[in-house]
């Protein structure tokens, strides 16, 4: 795969191809013409211009205006908030027309999609790119999700259900939310040759299978919507014995990335312009982390998306892959828009982020996952998934000075830091695994 296909990426900016050029200009100006809000925001844009040129947008500016902001006029927010709230209607076809997605909501309000026919075939072809559903060889394949939630890989599945309703027996959803022994039991009875689900998930049902309560003989596991570390990768392929792939995909950018066996994840949806930039969306050089991404989709013209912000810190790499794969590849760190705690001093409120202290945590050998819940605003609960025969007492102590370090340095000298009873916990509603969280 030639590099070519993707946009170029350099130190100061990031150039599109010129098939990516062409299909940005008819874009913005089809935007233009049928979005009442984007012809107000782009109203001082002309007919030539560059990707720079062009404002950056978010979740929050478009869902004060959504109504305007799409290019529709056979729906509204309010309907398609009706039509994801039955939990029955999740994957399927909204007016017998569009394909329905919506955002979990794990990083504030949730994000609504609506893809027309043309869309809805390319969001799919790069959704179950990146998911591995075309290995139908290996025998059946099981995707572990919240079913009943209209996400953007229950919606791709189900679109290949119906395209194919043979492939209802070799592509088979599975509800995620349900009691642990009601999956193992489950996924016994199926013996799936791949499973697809989130990386937490993974981990759970690999801590099942050491156990032999699981027993599964899998030909690749993929996984996605949370960062895997070597530690947690190494973890799930010891236990199944079998390649574990990450995936790189959003509700808003279909499948972004995919994993070769370098573990790198390389670009792979050419109708996507990506761009690194930092809190303040200037371009972040090749090699540097990223704060987060403004990622322009090209395809998508109902809900338009131009130089809209996902908070990954990600960064881009250019140097040769030994797999041979020549576009460009990815590291993920996680969310940027993991919420900032909030603390309280003598002197006012403290706002801290916590990601890069829990890279820092997770990096110790005998630590191999932690989740932080600060409760109001000094009781600083640590759970703890500790390697098997670590010295708990003594990691504890390392985890706990390396958060006081933080604290005392911004003045904070009020909070509790204590090791929990519980284990790291995964959201029952969106099936998904949240680092650190404030209860207020």
């Amino acid at each position: 795969m030639s590099s070519k296909r993707f946009q170029e990426f350099t130190n100061t900016t990031v150039i599109p191809t010129k098939k990516q050029n062409r299909k940005l200009k008819k874009l913005v100006k089809y935007a233009k013409t049928h979005s009442p809000r984007i012809a107000k925001l782009y109203e001082t844009i002309g007919d030539e211009f560059t990707l720079q040129d062009l404002p950056v947008t978010n979740k929050q500016l478009i869902m004060q205006d959504f109504d305007n902001w799409t290019t529709a006029s056979d729906f509204t927010l309010n309907e398609l908030k009706a039509f994801t709230s039955n939990p029955n209607n999740a994957g399927e076809k909204f007016k017998r027309k569009y394909s329905v997605c919506k955002t979990s909501g794990s990083t504030g309000n949730p994000f609504f999609m609506a893809y027309n026919p043309i869309e809805s075939e390319f969001m799919a072809k790069h959704m179950n790119a990146c998911m591995n559903s075309t290995a139908l060889l290996y025998g059946p394949s099981v995707f572990l999700f919240p079913i009943s939630q209209h996400m953007i890989s229950i919606c791709s599945i189900k679109k290949s259900q119906r395209k194919y309703p043979l492939i209802k027996n070799s592509l088979i959803l599975q509800e995620s939310t349900v009691s642990t022994q009601e999956i193992i039991d489950r996924l016994n009875e199926i013996q799936p040759a791949i499973l697809v689900t989130y990386t937490s998930s993974a981990e759970l049902l690999a801590g099942e299978q050491i156990k032999g309560t699981l027993h599964l003989n899998l030909k690749a596991i993929s996984v996605g919507g949370e960062t895997i570390s070597a530690k947690t990768r190494d973890y799930i392929q010891d236990a199944f014995q079998c390649k574990v792939r990450s995936i790189y995909a959003c509700t808003e950018a279909s499948g972004i990335a995919v994993e070769c066996k370098c573990n790198h994840l390389h670009l792979h949806n050419t109708g996507l312009i990506l761009e690194p930039v930092d809190e303040y969306n200037n371009p972040v050089p090749v090699g540097q982390t990223a704060y987060k991404l403004l990622v322009t989709v090209l395809y998508q013209k109902t809900v338009p998306l131009i130089r809209y912000e996902l908070h990954d810190r990600v960064t881009v790499h250019n140097t040769p892959c030994p797999c041979g794969n020549k576009s460009p590849w990815l590291e993920v760190e996680g969310r940027s828009a993991i919420a900032p705690f909030i603390f309280k001093t003598k002197t006012g409120e403290v706002s801290i982020f916590l990601l890069a202290l829990l890279f820092t945590v997770e990096a110790i050998d005998a630590v191999r996952r932690i989740q932080v819940v600060l409760h109001g605003y000094d009781r600083f609960e640590c759970r703890i998934d500790f390697m098997e025969g670590a010295d708990e007492t003594s990691t504890f102590e390392k985890v706990k000075n390396i958060f006081a370090r933080c604290f005392e340095q911004n003045n904070i000298d009020n909070v509790q830091i204590y090791l929990s009873d519980q284990k790291p916990q995964i959201d029952l509603k969106t099936g998904k695994f949240v680092k650190a969280y404030q209860i207020l």
